[in-house]
C-alpha cells in the first residue's frame, strides 16, 4: 500500500496558504469588511485543495499509486464552474485530482475531502452515516464565528476543518480531536496558521512558518 506522506512540504506552500487567507474582497461594491460570496467561495475552494496536501490519510486509503484523491462539495457553493475551473488538471501529493458536486450517499462514501456548504447543515446526519469510519477530512463554514459549529452534537459529525469569515477575510478553524477520529494527521504547519475553536484564546501569528522536524 502506498502511503500519502508529508514529505518535503514546502513553507511556500504555507505562505500560499496565508496569502489566500489574507485575500481582500475585491468587489468595489462591498463595504471593505464584506467578502462577495464569489470571492469567499473561491477562496475557501483554493483553502481545500492546499490543506489535501497537509494531510496524511491512513497507508491503506489507496490501493495504486493512480489512485486520485477525491473532493466532494455538497451545496450550491462552490459552483460547478468553480470546481471545474480549480481542479482541473491539478494533482495532490503525487496523485491525480477529482472533485465533484455530491449527489449521492455512495459519492459521500467515496470522498477523501468532503465540503459542506452551511445551507446543508440538515443533511449532516446523512453525511454521519455516509462517512462513519471511513478517512474523510469533513470541512463545514458558516459566515460568522460559530465556535459551536465544532462541539460533537450527536448526530451531527464534527468538521475536521471549519472556515468562519472574520473582518471580510476567511479564517479557518482545526478540531484535532475530528481527525484523530477519521484516522488523519494533520500538518504541524497548518495546525499553527489556523483559528482557536475558542476564539477568546490569542489568534496565530502570521510569521514566518518553521518547518517541521
Amino acid at each position: 500500500m502506498i502511503s500519502c506522506r508529508l514529505y518535503g512540504v514546502t513553507s511556500a506552500l504555507i505562505l500560499a496558504l496565508m496569502g489566500v487567507a489574507g485575500g481582500e474582497n475585491e468587489s468595489p461594491d462591498s463595504s471593505p469588511n464584506r467578502l462577495s460570496i464569489a470571492h469567499e467561495y473561491e477562496v475557501k475552494t483554493a483553502f481545500v485543495y492546499n490543506m489535501a496536501k497537509l494531510v496524511e490519510w491512513p497507508a491503506d486509503t489507496w490501493h495504486s499509486p493512480g489512485e486520485p484523491i477525491r473532493f466532494g462539495f455538497l451545496g450550491e457553493q462552490p459552483s460547478r464552474t468553480l470546481i471545474k475551473k480549480s481542479f482541473t488538471n491539478r494533482t495532490a501529493q503525487g496523485r491525480p485530482v477529482e472533485a465533484y458536486v455530491v449527489a449521492t450517499v455512495e459519492e459521500m462514501r467515496q470522498c477523501h475531502v468532503l465540503f459542506v456548504h452551511r445551507d446543508e447543515y440538515h443533511r449532516l446526519p446523512i453525511v454521519a452515516r455516509a462517512i462513519r469510519g471511513r478517512p474523510v477530512l469533513l470541512v463545514t463554514d458558516t459566515a460568522v464565528p460559530e465556535p459551536a459549529a465544532l462541539l460533537p452534537i450527536s448526530p451531527r459529525p464534527k468538521p475536521v476543518v471549519h472556515f468562519v469569515v472574520v473582518d471580510g477575510k476567511v479564517r479557518f478553524q482545526i478540531n484535532p480531536e475530528a481527525a484523530r477520529e477519521a484516522g488523519l494527521v494533520i500538518s504541524s504547519k497548518l495546525l499553527r496558521l489556523s483559528w482557536p475553536v475558542d476564539l477568546t484564546k490569542p489568534k496565530p501569528s502570521a510569521g514566518r512558518m518553521e518547518d517541521d522536524p
